[in-house]
């Protein structure tokens, strides 16, 4: 492949890794992520002047965040490690985004930005100039207890805020939500709002274009596809519907409706004792 990674014991390394777990019917599968993760590692154990060591790449099959752990090891020096976990925290980053947190000599900083965005796992958003971490790959590092730990966690989305800050021209705009979405992972009850403030206004003031890319902004905290909900989630999920209802957009209506499924799923006896004893 592009990696060029042809020593057998190598390549039989990687494959074991990357075995597809749940699949047991039919000739053997192996995930796409992890073989590219894997091929990442390797390149970077070369550029830095390392042989691949086989051992090393065996790895428990389907345990993406020991295979991300493995990358972030492979790079030349902490500098690298956290400037990968900084671009894992944002949903999404452009060309400006990423030269900022690249070297300030100029042909270092477009080496790493051209190594960067040839990681497997990063790719080009639906926006033309913006990528993305892929998720399982953003999920897998954000959950290493390295990069987890709360007052560290919240200075940088404090930090990531104020930079997206400084760039949005509009109360509505691409950099206005990703700086929405970091105010979120720090305090989610002021994040919500802040939401519904801007959302009412839109509606109230008929900039429906704008009231659009607010109720995106959601889909960068993922709470619509969450498999667990806890009594701010089922409240914000209420709030969303109903400003998507009162919008009476009618393409939007049946994402208000799910979410409003999704919530009722949650909000039973069984999970909220309490609540239902009121």
């Amino acid at each position: 492949g592009k990696k060029q990674i042809l020593e057998p014991a190598v390549q039989e390394a990687i494959l074991d890794s990357s075995l597809d777990m749940e699949s047991h019917d039919g000739p053997k599968g192996y995930h796409a992520l992890s073989l590219g993760l894997l091929a990442d590692t390797v390149a970077e154990d070369r550029r830095a002047g390392r042989n691949a060591d086989p051992q090393m790449l065996k790895l428990p099959p389907g345990k993406l965040d020991e295979l991300a752990s493995r990358f972030l090891q492979s790079l030349p020096s902490s500098t690298e490690e956290r400037r990968m976990v900084r671009l894992a925290r944002t949903p999404r980053f452009d060309k400006e985004a990423l030269q900022r947190i690249c070297s300030p000599d100029q042909d270092t900083n477009i080496d790493e930005r051209r190594r960067i965005l040839a990681y497997t796992f990063v790719q080009a958003a639906a926006t033309p100039g913006w990528f993305v971490v892929h998720p399982r790959v953003r999920e897998a590092i954000l959950s290493l207890p390295k990069y987890s730990e709360s007052e560290e966690t919240r200075q940088e989305n404090r930090a990531r805020e104020d930079i997206w800050k400084t760039r949005s021209k509009l109360s509505s705009d691409e950099f206005a939500g990703l700086a929405w979405f970091h105010h979120y992972q720090i305090d989610r009850d002021g994040a919500l709002t802040a939401w519904r403030t801007l959302a009412e206004t839109a509606r109230k003031e008929l900039r429906m274009r704008d009231h659009s890319k607010l109720l995106d902004w959601w889909i960068f905290v993922g709470l619509e596809m969450a498999k667990d909900l806890d009594l701010f989630g089922v409240r914000a999920l209420n709030i969303l519907a109903e400003e998507i209802r009162q919008a009476g957009t009618f393409h939007d209506l049946s994402r208000a409706v799910a979410g409003l499924q999704l919530a009722l799923r949650v909000t039973t006896r069984q999970n909220f004792p309490q609540e239902w004893a009121l």
